[in-house]
């Protein structure tokens, strides 16, 4: 079977690329299937790209209103096409609603070819989240609801948001929650021993709590910052904030480092799988997750989580893994983070419910779902051959 994957987001600091290069690389390393990425963007990759992905030169690119970490391409769609007829897939799956998206979206509907997609950000409240505009976020659901009306088959990463797609009207597309899973042999206990808090310049002595994330208003980093300011003015032995990431607020943590605030920008490989696994506390105050990505990561690292009572991270993380907290109540918040930060035995008991639960959740599971899923739709079509 191949499969032609169309994202408009490969190179960045997301969980939706994350999920995607762990893919390419599982179908590299599996041969179950042949997969191809289809992207376009200007960023390199900060590792080694898998082999199978295809990225065209956008003809222009420019920072997404209201996530300019991201980069709205238009990619030039000669040489896209081009290449995906040469490979000539069995099934198109499309991953981002955007210019790129578009451009599979319209190809599998020209070749009558099975289309797929996963649903990975909730558009229409992720713009509500950065404007309060109840308008724009009518109009989103109006587009996202065209874009996908004339998919065969959505995934989405929880079902949370497989209730979110009903919402959007699309009651007559079947849809499937994907098996959630994150890469065990990057995120594991192990990382520990890779690395020292002094290679960050951060203090060996004192208590850890990491953020891994954007730091943007939808993800609700601004409260995280009142939260830390309220814990530390509480407490009385050492403890510092790690905030792994970019976004707008950056400057203002830099900023902070008399609150023992450390600014670490974007982090990955052995480096991020250490500050998950060395840290005593992983944190999200974000209520938009569809899945969660850096939240499992931490708890496959073996290490407690203290999250919001809202967002696809339900699906997998309860008290016993840390604490999960009313959103909107400051209070419980702080009471939270005490109540873990004062008892060592709870939190170790957190941490080994955690990575009982993260462990259990690999990405090769979850690829093996993800193909599956696949081969039925192929299969439910006929033999519908090859592009001629």
């Amino acid at each position: 079977m191949k499969i032609a994957l169309f994202t408009d987001t490969f190179y960045d600091p997301n969980g939706v690329s994350r999920f995607l290069q762990d893919m390419a690389k599982q179908a590299g390393k599996t041969g179950k299937m042949e997969l191809e990425i289809f992207t376009s963007t200007r960023k390199k990759p900060h590792l080694p790209a898998p082999r199978n992905v295809s990225n065209v030169p956008p003809r222009w690119a420019f920072p997404m209103p209201f996530y300019p970490q991201l980069d709205l391409a238009i990619p030039r769609r000669e040489p896209m096409i081009r290449h995906f007829e040469t490979f000539s897939p069995d099934i198109v799956h499309v991953s981002t609603p955007g210019p790129v998206g578009l451009i599979g979206r319209k190809a599998a509907m020209r070749h009558g070819i099975p289309l797929v997609g996963t649903y990975h950000t909730d558009f229409p409240q992720y713009i509500y989240d950065n404007t309060g505009i109840g308008a724009l976020r009518y109009a989103t659901k109006q587009v996202m609801r065209h874009f996908y009306r004339s998919f065969s088959h959505i995934l989405t990463r929880s079902s949370l948001y497989r209730d979110i797609l009903l919402g959007l009207g699309l009651h007559d597309i079947p849809i499937t929650v994907l098996q959630a899973g994150t890469d065990t042999k990057t995120f594991n206990p192990s990382f520990k021993q890779k690395f020292s808090w002094r290679d960050f310049e951060i203090p060996d002595v004192g208590f850890k709590l990491l953020y891994v994330g954007r730091l943007t208003k939808e993800k609700r980093f601004l409260e995280l910052i009142e939260l830390w300011k309220r814990f530390k003015s509480v407490i009385r032995q050492p403890a510092q904030l790690i905030v792994a990431g970019e976004g707008e607020y950056a400057k203002r943590v830099e900023e902070m480092k008399g609150l023992s605030v450390y600014y670490l920008g974007h982090m990955e490989g052995d480096r991020l799988s250490y500050l998950y696994a060395a840290s005593d506390l992983f944190i999200s105050l974000s209520i938009t997750e569809t899945l969660g990505q850096s939240i499992l990561e931490a708890m496959a690292s073996g290490t407690p989580v203290v999250t919001a009572n809202i967002g696809g991270h339900l699906s997998f993380v309860d008290d016993s893994c840390g604490a999960v907290v009313p959103y909107d109540d400051e209070e419980a918040w702080l009471l939270a983070l005490l109540a873990l930060f004062n008892d060592p035995a709870k939190r170790e008991k957190a941490a080994s419910a955690a990575l009982k639960k993260g462990e259990s959740m690999t990405i090769e599971a979850s690829f093996n779902h993800f193909v599956d899923v696949h081969e039925t739709l192929v299969e439910s079509y006929g033999s519908i051959g090859h592009l001629e």
